[in-house]
């Protein structure tokens, strides 16, 4: 009876901690696509501070991620400025 109660806690907080491990790196993906500065926060936080290299490596795919994603904000920032003042420039949208 006494062996039905002995629990290894080591044991299960290392199964649970398999189990969610993908989660929260697939949720640190869809964060630096969703909010790239956060997410470059976060990688950089992961590539500093973590101690296992397979965490090191999640951490500088999610700054690779944020990089990627703030150029792309930026280029379509500078795009649509680009639209908006050709616009402008030209008098209007043709009549509308």
């Amino acid at each position: 009876m006494e062996e039905l109660l002995k629990v290894d806690w080591d044991e299960k907080k290392r199964r649970l901690v398999d189990l969610l491990e993908p989660l929260f790196i697939a949720y640190l993906y869809i964060l630096a696509v969703v909010s790239p500065v956060l997410g470059l926060i976060l990688g950089i936080v992961a590539l500093k501070k973590c101690q296992l290299e397979k965490n090191k490596r999640v951490g500088k795919i999610c700054v690779i991620i944020s990089i990627v994603g703030l150029g792309l904000w930026v280029l379509c920032i500078v795009a649509y400025v680009i639209i908006i003042v050709a616009v402008t420039a030209t008098g209007g949208m043709g009549g509308f």
